[in-house]
């Protein structure tokens, strides 16, 4: 009889091992799925810092471009206010002594003393001439 009671408690044992057992695969499941989960998810995270961390070095990099256009355009613009105060200031020596300074010198050059002297000349010989002759007229005249 003992052989008799001991099989339905075993049955009972193994029923209650086989539902222990499927909720442990049920449990194991579930673990799976969420580490499957967790694992896209870690994927999806790290694709997303690849992607900002792309994006940061171009962000970086345009950054640098710009820096540098700035550069050149800021020397640039002192090489040409530079350029333009050297010619504000030319200006005005132009109009204040310039103009009187260049035409001194060209007044004075050397070869405008010798032909202004033979202009002198050539216009004293046609007036000495003039006079003569407006002389002579008004000789006849009397």
């Amino acid at each position: 009889m003992l052989f008799t009671s001991q099989v339905p408690s075993k049955d009972k044992d193994l029923v209650a091992k086989d539902i222990e057992i499927a909720e442990l695969k049920r449990r194991l499941q579930e673990q799976t799925d969420k580490s499957e989960s967790l694992e896209i998810d870690l994927e999806a995270e790290r694709v997303k810092a690849a992607t900002a961390e792309e994006a940061k070095k171009k962000v970086e990099e345009a950054r640098d471009v710009s820096t540098s256009a700035l550069n050149v355009a800021q020397t640039n613009y002192s090489e040409a206010q530079g350029i333009v105060d050297m010619l504000v200031t030319e200006a005005k020596w132009m109009r204040g002594r310039g103009a009187v300074l260049m035409a001194n010198s060209i007044l004075n050059a050397s070869e405008l003393d010798g032909a202004v002297a033979a202009l002198i000349d050539a216009s004293r010989a046609v007036g000495h001439i003039g006079g003569y002759l407006e002389c002579r007229n008004m000789l006849k005249r009397r």
